[in-house]
């Protein structure tokens, strides 16, 4: 039962960095309003990433809450608003160091990791959007634990009610990938699977043009998709794909793997970061095979080609972890008590 309304004005001043932390901002503004909080987003170029100290705004009127990036909160304190911080991935995991430029090693290192020492410590509170981000952000500064809340998916724009069929024999069978192209995410493993899969399957992408921008040869059976920026319409993808595939290195929450469970899709990814914690240990939502492993992957996409049932089971179990444990009214009940509790500081 949701504790008696409590109206709250809500600052969200944030980078645009065409990444996930976007797609967060976006929800969380959207997700405030429709339950009767006021709120105001200030979008700032990607530059000022590098200078947070710059984003020194007057805070529009009434704000009772500044709610930011790790990366730039600190540069929000001291305004006497609460402020608090979410960080969304830690970049100073190891398992990201094989994928960082020697310029994005020396830009962490000396940047990120004071800015966001300054956040954690000046922000009257600190969250993470999984447990395995905390627990990396923990480790990393020798500070308290973040406050861990998952981020949700909004069942208007992906609703699940009813778990779509799986026409048998259908060819060819379709791989779904969605996500930037770069190392992190594991694109360049892809023409590769597709390569080793050949004509009975069909990867179609929805990638930006971050990261590869070109110069690799692709196998006709990898399909580009038009950008979508929509959820309705990034939800129609998911649907038409028999399995999504995410072949991410590293993920602080993963939303492409949230996303495919909520539209009843199996997942077959790497199994590590936040991935797991996403699916679940059991394998019952898709197939968790070890990072980089393409024989497993492609072994685990044959098999969910042959297995109708399995997908079937598959799909149902998505469908219902992911209403279990990322729903959007979980989550915003969790930020409007962060925002209580600071406010009464």
């Amino acid at each position: 039962m949701r504790a008696a309304f409590e109206s709250f004005n809500v600052w969200l001043p944030a980078v645009r960095a065409h990444s996930g932390a976007d797609v967060f901002t976006e929800r969380l503004a959207r997700a405030l309003r429709a339950r009767g909080h006021t709120v105001t987003v200030t979008w700032m170029p990607r530059w000022q990433e590098l200078a947070p100290f710059a984003m020194r705004l007057k805070p529009p009127s009434g704000a009772q809450i500044i709610h930011a990036n790790t990366w730039n909160a600190f540069a929000f304190c001291g305004l006497g608003i609460p402020v608090v911080a979410t960080c969304h991935l830690c970049v100073h995991d190891s398992l990201l160091v094989p994928y960082k430029s020697r310029a994005q090693r020396a830009y962490h290192r000396l940047l990120v990791r004071e800015f966001e020492r300054r956040s954690i410590r000046c922000a009257s509170a600190v969250t993470a959007v999984s447990a395995y981000t905390a627990e990396r952000l923990q480790e990393t500064y020798f500070e308290a634990a973040p406050q861990v809340v998952h981020n949700w998916i909004d069942f208007e724009a992906f609703p699940s009610s009813q778990i779509p069929a799986f026409e048998p024999g259908t060819r060819p069978f379709k791989l779904l990938y969605v996500g930037n192209r770069s190392a992190r995410k594991g694109w360049e493993l892809l023409p590769s699977l597709m390569e080793r899969l050949g004509d009975g399957y069909q990867l179609r992408y929805a990638a930006s043009l971050r990261g590869f921008a070109g110069g690799v040869k692709l196998p006709a059976n990898m399909i580009s998709i038009p950008k979508v920026e929509d959820d309705r319409h990034m939800e129609t993808l998911y649907r038409q794909a028999d399995v999504v595939v995410v072949p991410s290195r590293l993920e602080g929450f993963g939303y492409s793997v949230a996303e495919a469970m909520a539209c009843g899709r199996p997942v077959v990814a790497f199994g590590n970061s936040s991935i797991t914690e996403v699916l679940g240990g059991d394998s019952a939502c898709g197939f968790v095979v070890p990072t980089d492993d393409l024989d497993a992957m492609e072994a685990a996409c044959r098999r969910l080609a042959a297995d109708r049932s399995t997908r079937a089971y598959m799909a149902q179990n998505a469908v219902i972890r992911c209403r279990t444990h990322f729903s959007e009214g979980v989550a915003l009940e969790a930020y409007e008590r962060i925002y209580r509790e600071c406010l009464r500081v």
